[in-house]
């Protein structure tokens, strides 16, 4: 499972432009990601680094963009890898 409910919740705080909501979302999200499931943890720290970026402070973001870029070439799936290297630049 890769979507959870609180996740459009935080996409459409994203939409909206509220990203001060949405990032500790995604913040929380990724320690509970780290339990163990790779690909969600991949989708959490694209969503943080992404909020970042929105914030105009992409430097912040940066070290979730590079740990996912990490994580997600590990895996080797194509659609963490893709969201990954997005998150990235």
């Amino acid at each position: 499972r890769v979507a959870y409910p609180g996740d459009g919740l935080a996409d459409v705080s994203v939409v909206a432009g509220d990203l001060q909501s949405a990032l500790p979302y995604g913040q929380g999200d990724v320690v509970r990601a780290r339990a163990g499931d790779p690909i969600r943890l991949v989708w959490t720290l694209y969503e943080v680094a992404i909020c970042y970026g929105a914030l105009r402070s992409p430097a912040s973001g940066l070290p979730a963009a590079q740990e996912a870029v990490e994580i997600a070439d590990l895996t080797g799936n194509p659609t963490a890898r893709s969201m990954a290297y997005f998150a990235l630049g």
